[in-house]
């Protein structure tokens, strides 16, 4: 039935079935024409959005690199800063260890004077006691053989 419509459709149609086929062939090249562009357009999109994406990272490769490079060298410059601070603070807490070593050195030497001042005026009040003990025991016999002396005196002039 169908066929039969399709038949007389065509019979009673004005254009011929060769046009049909023309018009078909032309709308078929139409189209591959249509789907070749579209598909050179979608490469070229593509390329285009790739060849975009790859210079957006490009320029942030870029941009980074250069921020990290900027801060690798600021933290040398405060690693460099840290050390020199620590240089000057050991040179200059060597140079206060060896004045407290000059001072202690002096103070040891000091105290070695005193103590030898000490033990030689120790010597000489021991000295000087042995000394007075003996003058004390001097002039203890002088006392004594003064007063013996005065009591034989006195013991002759009683006599007489």
């Amino acid at each position: 039935m169908s066929s039969t419509r399709s038949d007389t459709a065509r019979a009673m149609s004005p254009v011929k079935h060769t046009d049909i086929q023309l018009s078909e062939s032309n709308d078929d090249h139409e189209l591959e024409c249509y789907a070749r562009a579209v598909a050179e357009f979608k490469v070229t999109w593509q390329r285009h959005k790739r060849e975009k994406e790859d210079k957006f990272l490009q320029a942030a490769q870029a941009e980074l690199d250069k921020r990290i490079n900027d801060k690798q060298a600021e933290l040398e410059g405060i690693t460099a800063k840290i050390e020199q601070a620590y240089q000057e603070y050991m040179l200059k807490t060597a140079t206060v260890e060896d004045k407290m070593r000059a001072v202690m050195v002096a103070i040891i030497e000091k105290q070695k004077a005193l103590l030898s001042m000490s033990v030689q005026g120790h010597q000489k009040v021991i000295e000087m006691g042995q000394d007075l003990e003996g003058s004390q025991v001097e002039a203890l016999r002088q006392v004594k053989a003064a007063c013996k002396d005065y009591a034989s005196l006195e013991d002759k002039l009683l006599e007489f």
